[in-house]
């Protein structure tokens, strides 16, 4: 099932803006939809998914379809996770039928723009190869995610 978060006025759901501005993003599940709306899911996660969406929407045509955001410690030890899941500091998006030349657009800018852990600089905010649970790009915070213009030497 696809949808749409439900409308809403003001700030919240939408992030900073007092405006409202529809967010170029949809659920695989209501379970996913239900987990993005409840505001559980890390705050900067939730920018970092936004920014790329929006890279997305504007520059290669893709709405995000969300397929995975929490997992619980069982169901990311079946797949093999490493607990992001269950932090909630992860998001899983549909890939299917999407060129490798968005994904590989996508995976540099998001990883152009933010560093997953300045202790660990090489490790990626996003990539998107097969694993888990089928082709789909992974996009995850670290507690020490930062912009990279903030980052000394980057």
């Amino acid at each position: 099932m696809s949808g749409k978060p439900p409308e809403t006025t003001g700030f919240g759901g939408a992030g900073a803006s007092a405006t409202w501005r529809e967010e170029p993003i949809e659920f695989a599940t209501e379970r996913i939809a239900e987990e993005w709306l409840k505001g559980r899911l890390n705050k900067l996660t939730r920018l970092v998914v936004l920014d790329g969406a929006r890279f997305a929407s504007e520059f290669l045509g893709w709405t995000f379809i969300l397929t995975c955001i929490w997992r619980s410690d069982d169901e990311d030890k079946a797949l093999g996770g490493t607990g992001v899941h269950a932090a909630w500091r992860a998001v899983d998006v549909r890939t299917k039928n999407r060129p490798a030349s968005d994904m590989e657009q996508l995976v540099a800018y998001l990883n152009g723009r933010y560093v997953y852990d300045p202790a660990r600089p090489s490790k990626p905010i996003a990539y998107a190869r097969e694993h888990g649970t089928g082709p789909h790009m992974h996009i995850q915070t670290h507690p020490n995610t930062i912009g990279r213009s903030f980052m000394r030497g980057a």
